[in-house]
């Protein structure tokens, strides 16, 4: 993860957030997805949304997966 830290320029504690499936700002997501070269909706999985009040619940992925597509010297 720090790989990523680095990349997107984002903090440990908003790759924690992530990890918690906390809040985090559009900005962050944007700099995630462009440092992992994705979509921001590539960030996400839905589910099947059953009320309003669950449509702010996305579930983020685990974002370790991502770790072996990073470019190399990065």
């Amino acid at each position: 993860m720090t790989q990523l830290q680095e990349t997107a320029g984002v903090s440990a504690a908003t790759i924690a957030k992530l990890g918690r499936g906390d809040n985090v700002t559009t900005e962050v997501l944007l700099r995630i997805a462009t440092a992992l070269e994705c979509g921001v909706e590539d960030l996400f999985e839905t589910s099947d949304i059953k009320s309003p009040d669950s449509l702010a619940r996305g579930t983020c992925l685990d974002m370790s997966q991502y770790s072996h597509d990073m470019p190399s010297g990065i």
